[in-house]
């Protein structure tokens, strides 16, 4: 285990309110705009399911494979929740946009440090780990603040997305955690199945293939450290 001294500690926390404050700075509007006739209609305004929870909306939300062409009742679940909250008043959907789009970008800021970390680039405590930080804040800044990011952050249906994100974030760190578990003693430990159990709340949320595609990089990365330790393909 490294040692993070006060100053790598500090430096984390600046470069993590810098990445947090270019969000704010370019999405502070987010909450301003309205609902779009471009599946907000369809998905919100104008859902007769949406409203409270209750067991009959609940069951609907678990066995509706028509509305939409994706199975997603995690995702209606968000809806209703928000719903509960807010009504059809578009500033709370936007606002819970905008604070998962800001905690997407944290997480993904963590999880290209585990990778380095991972790689063994972060080098000893002092300046190169100091350079790695930054590096994976200015790789999380890079994917947070692109102009691509702006159908999803401004698109009230684009919770979705930002939703299955975060749960698919979080798989991919608890992953790597097992990973790091997994080279330091052969042993994959209770944080698997529980990255398992993250991808599938993000798979629930809204299915798309950057799910395919994490799946298939951790399945790789697990096959390559089995074979260079020896050991027999376990992703098989």
């Amino acid at each position: 285990m490294k040692r993070i001294s006060f100053a790598d500690t500090l430096w984390r926390l600046l470069l993590g309110a810098g990445l947090v404050a270019g969000c704010i700075f370019i999405y502070h509007r987010l909450p301003e705009f309205d609902f779009v006739a471009f599946d907000d209609d369809i998905n919100i305004t104008l859902n007769s399911h949406l409203g409270p929870p209750s067991m009959e909306s609940v069951r609907w939300m678990f066995s509706d494979f028509t509305t939409i062409l994706r199975y997603m009742p995690l995702g209606w679940l968000s809806y209703s929740l928000i719903f509960t909250a807010g009504g059809l008043d578009p500033m709370w959907y936007h606002s819970v946009v905008l604070a998962l789009h800001i905690l997407n970008a944290l997480l993904a800021c963590l999880l290209a440090q585990r990778v380095i970390s991972l790689a063994g680039a972060d080098g000893p405590e002092g300046r190169d780990r100091r350079w790695a930080v930054f590096a994976a804040v200015l790789g999380a800044a890079f994917w947070a603040w692109h102009p691509l990011r702006v159908e999803t952050t401004s698109w009230c249906t684009g919770l979705l997305y930002v939703l299955s994100c975060f749960w698919m974030l979080l798989s991919a760190l608890a992953y790597c955690a097992a990973l790091e578990r997994y080279i330091s003693n052969g042993r994959w430990g209770a944080l698997l199945p529980v990255s398992v159990g993250l991808f599938a709340i993000s798979l629930l949320s809204y299915g798309s293939k950057g799910q395919e595609r994490l799946a298939e990089a951790c399945r790789r990365e697990a096959e390559r450290v089995a074979n260079s330790s020896g050991c027999l393909k376990l992703c098989e």
